[in-house]
């Protein structure tokens, strides 16, 4: 306890430490002044190593001047005087400027639609008794699709043929009479009368014949129609009926099937009003798709235009018709579709790629004999798919940077690695 006790005294009668001189600034750490001295000395030394000429240093000690040399050359010799700095050559990618026959041309979504398309149903009132088809069948004009049962409508036509030879035999009749009448009457043996009432009825009963006739026709035109046939060839959708289904003739609403010709076929296209003009002038206007799956092309003349403008979009639809006898078309497909208006001869035409856009208007960066890249400007008339067709520019055959321009000024250097069109790289 007494040792305690004396600890504790000495403690209070030693002084308080002063604070030191780290502690002192600002409470901050010495080690920041100690990175930003580091950091001098560093850029120092990059100065002197990466830096031009140093003049100051001739009038320096030998000892500096040396440490200096090999802080600059990263060795402790000396280095000799410096070799100028290569001109930098820039890989580029290169095409010709062409002439050929480039389409003139719209490009649009286009829409896969059937030539006829008809929603059938049946004439008459029946029930189904037999499905001549199976859904999605490949039919012909003519062929049966429906049979309704005829057993009722046999037996109308059967009672209404007994009608017609009942009128028929009336009739004979009638007119045998009317023959010994009109040659009593000559020879007076008969009033006149007798003779008007034989050919009134003779005229009444030719007349009933030809009803009973007629109706005769309309009912075998009914019993036709108990037979459900394809008005055109085409595909059918699915049946909506089945065998025992009640079909009625005044049912607008009851579709037996939907048929569509899907050979040839339609394609059509919305074109902005304002090519009218263009599509009028044209005489051979076409469209071209390509086939789904596959790169495989397919064209068309156009056969139709729209006789009015779409108002809320401005479009016209332009359709054209296109073989369709393997069937790799189908209606309500979506296309990209080329409206190919007419065919220009002998145009100016560069990889779109090579042309580039500045404050002053289009340009291309034209590679010379010197592998030099020459800035020319161009007028760009129209896009033909990837290429541009030049109002003007350099002639065929010149050679044009297609890729690799962001390094490029007028007079650059260049080293040709790829040609896309069969230019051989020159190095």
């Amino acid at each position: 306890m007494t040792d305690v006790s004396m600890t504790q005294n000495r403690a209070d009668v030693l002084p308080e430490r002063p604070p030191s001189a780290v502690e002192t600034r600002s409470g901050r750490p010495m080690t920041r002044w100690l990175l930003v001295a580091v950091a001098l000395v560093l850029a120092a030394l990059a100065w002197l190593r990466f830096g031009g000429p140093h003049p100051w240093l001739e009038t320096a000690p030998g000892w500096l001047q040396t440490a200096a040399a090999a802080i600059g050359t990263g060795t402790g010799e000396e280095e000799g005087p410096r070799a100028p700095r290569a001109a930098s050559v820039v890989p580029v990618a290169v095409a010709q400027v062409t002439i050929r026959n480039v389409p003139v041309e719209f490009r649009s979504v286009g829409t896969v639609e059937a030539v006829e398309t008809v929603a059938i149903r049946a004439r008459v009132d029946g029930v189904v008794e037999r499905i001549m088809v199976e859904d999605g069948a490949q039919v012909k004009a003519g062929d049966v699709l429906v049979e309704l049962d005829e057993k009722p409508i046999q037996a109308q036509i059967d009672e209404q043929e007994a009608n017609v030879r009942r009128d028929q035999a009336q009739l004979d009749n009638a007119r045998r009479l009317l023959a010994r009448t009109t040659d009593l009457a000559a020879r007076g043996a008969t009033a006149k009368q007798s003779l008007d009432d034989a050919t009134t009825n003779v005229a009444a009963l030719t007349a009933a014949l030809a009803a009973g006739e007629a109706r005769l026709r309309s009912l075998q035109l009914e019993l036709a129609h108990h037979r459900v046939t394809a008005p055109f060839d085409g595909r059918i959708g699915r049946l909506a009926v089945s065998l025992g289904t009640v079909v009625r003739g005044s049912d607008t609403g009851s579709t037996i099937a939907t048929l569509n010709q899907i050979d040839p076929i339609y394609v059509a296209v919305g074109v902005p009003q304002n090519l009218l003009g263009d599509l009028a002038a044209a005489d051979n206007a076409r469209i071209e798709v390509p086939l789904p799956g596959s790169g495989e092309m397919r064209q068309g003349e156009v056969t139709m235009v729209e006789n009015e403008v779409e108002r809320g979009t401005g479009l016209v639809t332009v359709r054209a018709q296109i073989k369709n006898n393997d069937q790799r078309l189908w209606p309500g497909t979506v296309l990209d579709a080329r409206l190919v208006l007419r065919d220009e001869p002998n145009a100016l035409v560069v990889p779109g790629n090579a042309v580039q856009i500045s404050q002053t208007g289009s340009f291309v960066f034209v590679v010379d004999q010197e592998n030099k890249a020459r800035v020319v400007p161009v007028t760009v008339s129209r896009a033909a798919g990837d290429d541009m067709v030049l109002a003007e520019g350099p002639p065929a055959g010149t050679t044009v940077v297609t890729d690799g321009h962001i390094r490029l000024v007028d007079g650059t250097t260049v080293q040709i690695q790829k040609s896309e069109q069969g230019l051989e790289a020159r190095r």
